[in-house]
């Protein structure tokens, strides 16, 4: 057995992890591009080079932190490639900043290993989707844990004051890192005796109080209506949840994409049958079960991938905590017969070393889906300014590639900033929409340009000029 369960391991998992975080980095630089250009980020990257200062949407603060290097980088007066290269690289280094702060900064090297996990087990559109601060909570909460394996007695103004920042940032990051917080709360009190003890109990108030916080004070617009969505499922399918067509396809997603998921769950529960912990058996499998319940009344369709998987990566904590500590711990058990010496660390090392690198790559393999996207997006303004001589295109949903897309709304800021990356007088605009009705004031004016999206209507002329040029061409429907 293990002398310590956050006991140092051998220095080949330490090289293995570097190994690890140095292609992840290597993918950050090669698709930088896709990265800083897709959904949420191209949003935000626009938004940047408008304002020149980190955004925060939602109240969730941490996210000025993965805009540092970009909003810097404008500051400076880089070019966009500069900026948004800085962008992709930037949330890399936030990743590994949390690694080496569990690693070598408070010498978690287990807690360490359930952050890198956590970010390759089932990513596949994930790697990609660069703002979500549901990832970001996650690590301030895994923070938090290490920080608790540091001082265990929780005693002094400094540990609650720690504790107090990392609580609320995590709380203030996604609505759903709370909860993860209590899966850890609940396997942390069945593995360690001596922190069952009232400050553990305090720690849990002081989460359920910064929760509260935030619902009756910090919940804008977005946050109340996708409470209202879920309440709205819920009532809907009351009490038929198992009818929930996003079963089905979280199923056939887990087996085709997420497999190392339902694979780790039946390692860890045949360790826990072995090992006859039953309480962390029903905790696991309690608790998954629950998160994909909730996460399913929320979105019954699940309609798009990129989407559900961020929500499902907390899944990937699930089953990483108990892997890491008392999975290890059996292979190491195992191996204290002289047949079975291969078992660790070499055994559980070869495992492990594995599953990254078919994680990463599948990475790698899933990239050229988002080339083409933007590829789709910069030939679509070339095709106009041959045919039309105009740099504004409105194309109708059903005359747009889907699969490639994903979602309308983000297309005019991915298109006007991929195309301007050539030259600011290239930039271009590709309105992807069912109907355009809503828009028809800005599309009839002849006297100036306009840049045209779900959430803005800009003139062209309020654009950064050293990034975009968009000038005063008019919108051309695409037949």
């Amino acid at each position: 057995m293990d002398a310590s369960p956050d006991g140092r391991l051998p220095k080949g998992w330490t090289w293995l992890a570097l190994a690890a975080w140095l292609a992840l980095l290597v993918l950050a630089v090669v698709a930088w591009r896709e990265r800083a250009l897709f959904m949420d980020a191209s949003f935000q990257a626009f938004h940047m080079l408008l304002e020149g200062r980190p955004l925060v949407y939602h109240y969730r603060f941490c996210n000025a932190l993965s805009q540092i290097l970009p909003v810097l980088a404008i500051h400076f007066g880089l070019p966009l490639k500069a900026v948004l290269f800085s962008y992709s690289l930037n949330a890399w280094l936030l990743w590994f900043g949390i690694w080496l702060a569990l690693h070598y900064g408070l010498r978690h090297e287990r807690l360490a290993w359930v952050w890198l996990l956590f970010l390759t087990l089932i990513s596949l559109d994930s790697f990609y989707f660069i703002p979500p601060e549901l990832f970001q909570g996650v690590g301030w909460m895994l923070l938090l844990w290490a920080w608790v394996a540091r001082y265990p007695d929780m005693a002094g103004a400094r540990f609650w004051l720690v504790a107090l920042v990392l609580v609320a940032t995590f709380t203030f990051a996604h609505s759903l890192v709370p909860l993860v917080f209590f899966y850890c709360f609940g396997w942390f009190w069945l593995d360690r005796p001596d922190w069952r003890h009232g400050r553990m109990v305090t720690l849990a108030a002081l989460v359920v109080g910064m929760m509260a916080v935030h619902e009756l004070w910090f919940t804008d617009w977005y946050d109340a209506m996708k409470k209202e969505e879920f309440w709205r499922h819920a009532r809907e399918y009351w009490p038929r949840y198992h009818e929930l067509p996003a079963h089905g396809r979280f199923l056939a997603k887990a087996v085709k994409f997420y497999y190392l998921l339902p694979a780790l769950a039946l390692l860890m529960s045949a360790v826990y049958l072995w090992r006859r912990s039953r309480l962390k058996l029903a905790w696991m499998w309690c608790f998954g079960l629950a998160f994909v319940l909730l996460l399913h009344i929320g979105s019954p369709a699940t309609a798009y991938r990129f989407y559900s998987e961020a929500n499902y990566m907390p899944l990937s904590v699930v089953v990483a905590l108990p892997f890491v500590f008392d999975g290890w711990a059996a292979f190491r058990q195992m191996a204290q017969r002289r047949a079975r010496q291969w078992l660790w660390p070499g055994g559980a090392l070869a495992l492990v070393a594995l599953m990254l690198a078919v994680r990463i790559n599948t990475l790698w393999h899933n990239h050229d889906h988002f080339v083409r996207r933007l590829e789709w997006m910069v030939r679509t303004v070339q095709q106009a300014r041959t045919q039309w001589q105009t740099n504004r295109v409105l194309v109708p949903s059903a005359r747009a590639p889907m699969d490639l897309i994903v979602m309308e709304w983000s297309v005019p800021y991915e298109s006007v900033l991929a195309t301007a990356l050539v030259h600011p007088d290239s930039a271009g605009e590709v309105f992807v929409r069912r109907d355009f009705e809503r828009f028809r004031k800005w599309l009839d004016d002849d006297r100036r340009g306009w840049f045209l999206s779900e959430f803005d209507q800009l003139p062209a002329d309020t654009l950064p000029p050293q990034y975009i040029r968009l000038g005063h061409r008019p919108f051309r429907l695409a037949e």
